[in-house]
Formats: structure tokens, C-alpha cells, sequence
């Protein structure tokens, strides 16, 4: 059944993450007031593919980290937990800075970051079974948050 979405929802390509964020910092900056205070979450896809699914956990919002964990299971994929403390930087950063919620998707892990942005950085890397699960993942999650995002209760403590 198609019907209208409650949410908008506004794709953004950012460049020079690995430079300092410059991207996304200046997109934010960029932002007016009003612009900015309209932003109710952002999600950050990034290097999907060399895995299976995963996601920031210490830095994002539990209440869209417990949204992902919901519709993984649901799909009956795999997710876990990767921080990208650990690994990386992300671009929600720069949106965490200015107070909105975040939720990074990812499946770099230590062993997977020496490729991200090497010479191994090509489509021989890519396990496209993992890369539309992930896909699969965030297309019904993005679903689930234009249901859900605002009216859910936070989930309890793990």
C-alpha cells in the first residue's frame, strides 16, 4: 500500500570527511536557524558493504540505535555494534555538535578500515550479499522511523 510519508527526508552527499569533516561541517554551518531546528535525526551511511551491518553505538541516539536493533530483527539480519572511536570518523558528527540526534550505518571494522580509501578500496572488496542486506536494513528502517520518529518511547536500559 503506498501512501504518503509523515517525515522528509533529505539525502546529502558530503566530501572530505577524512580531511576533517569539511563536508558536513560546512553544510551545517550553512544552515539557518530555522533549518537547522527542522532536523529531527540524521542518519549516516558510510562504507557499506565490506560486511555485515553495523552501527555506532556510544555516540548515537538510543533511541534510533534501538530502531535499527527493532527492524534487524524483525528482517531477521545481522547487526552489531562497531564505534567508529575505534575506527573512524563520521560525518554525523557535525550534526551531533548542533544537538540532533544521530545513527550511523557502517561495516568497517579494524580489520576492514586499511581498505577504506586504499588501493584495495575497489568493487573486488564489496560482499554485495552484505551490501544489499544493509541496504535491505536502512530502506525498511527508514520506513519504520517515518512511523515511528517522535512518538516512541526510549527503550529500556540494556
Amino acid at each position: 500500500k503506498e501512501s504518503p510519508r509523515r517525515l522528509t527526508f533529505l539525502f546529502v552527499g558530503f566530501s572530505d570527511e577524512e580531511t576533517g569533516l569539511r563536508g558536513s561541517r560546512a553544510y551545517v554551518k550553512a544552515l539557518n536557524k530555522e533549518e537547522k531546528s527542522s532536523i529531527t535525526a540524521m542518519v549516516n551511511i558510510d562504507c557499506l558493504g565490506l560486511g555485515p551491518t553495523k552501527i555506532e553505538v556510544n555516540l548515537s541516539n538510543k533511541q534510533l540505535v534501538y530502531a535499527a536493533w527493532i527492524m534487524a530483527q524483525k528482517l531477521k539480519l545481522q547487526i552489531a555494534g562497531v564505534n567508529f572511536g575505534r575506527v573512524g570518523m563520521s560525518d554525523a558528527r557535525s550534526f551531533r555538535d548542533i544537538k540532533v540526534p544521530t545513527l550511523d550505518f557502517h561495516s568497517v571494522t579494524q580489520e576492514t578500515l586499511p581498505i577504506v580509501n586504499g588501493r584495495r578500496d575497489t568493487a573486488a572488496a564489496l560482499r554485495m550479499e552484505d551490501y544489499v542486506d544493509s541496504y535491505r536494513l536502512i530502506g525498511a528502517y527508514l520506513a519504520y522511523l517515518d512511523e515511528t520518529w517522535g512518538k516512541q518511547a526510549v527503550p529500556p536500559s540494556q
